[in-house]
C-alpha cells in the first residue's frame, strides 16, 4: 500500500519538474530507482537484523562458561565421576550389579545443572547460527559494492 503511494508521487513529481522537453528520460529510469531504494531498505533491515543476533550471542557467550564450571564442579561434588571411574576400574563388579549401578548412576548425575548447561548451549549454538548467516549475507561483496 506504502509502495503504491510512493509510486503515484514520484510520477506526479517527476511530470511537475519536466522543463526541457528534449531531454528525455530513460524508460528504465523509474524501476531502477525504486530497485535502489528498495535494496538499501533490505540492506538497512539485514544490518538490524545482525546487530540484534550479534548482541543476543553475548551474554550467552558470556555465561557459557561459568554455567559450565558450575556443571563440573556439581559433577564432582555429586559423585557421578566416581561411579564413572568404577565402570573402568572394576567392570566385573559393575557387570554382576549393572541394575543398581545404573541407578546410582542416574541417582547422582545433577540434572538441574545438566539441563542449565544444554539450555546455554542451545542458545549459544542457535545465537551463533544466526550471527552467521545473517553475517554471510550482510558481508556478501555485492551487498558491500551496491551501498
Amino acid at each position: 500500500m506504502h509502495l503504491f503511494f510512493v509510486l503515484l508521487y514520484m510520477d506526479k513529481y517527476f511530470k511537475k519538474f519536466i522543463i526541457n522537453k528534449d531531454i528525455e528520460v530513460p524508460p528504465d529510469l523509474f524501476d531502477k530507482v525504486m530497485l535502489g531504494i528498495e535494496r538499501k531498505k533490505n540492506s538497512q533491515a539485514l544490518r538490524r537484523r545482525f546487530v540484534l543476533a550479534l548482541i543476543s550471542f553475548l551474554p550467552f557467550l558470556f555465561i557459557t562458561f561459568p554455567v559450565w564450571r558450575n556443571f563440573q564442579i556439581n559433577i564432582i561434588q555429586s559423585g557421578f565421576s566416581e561411579y564413572l571411574a568404577l565402570l573402568f576400574y572394576d567392570f566385573k563388579i559393575v557387570l554382576a550389579n549393572w541394575q543398581d549401578f545404573g541407578l546410582s548412576l542416574l541417582e547422582s548425575l545433577p540434572v538441574i545443572s545438566m539441563a542449565a548447561t544444554l539450555a546455554v548451549l542451545l542458545g549459544l549454538s542457535l545465537t551463533l547460527k544466526f550471527v552467521i548467516r545473517y553475517g554471510r549475507e550482510l558481508f556478501k561483496p555485492s551487498i558491500l559494492l551496491n551501498n
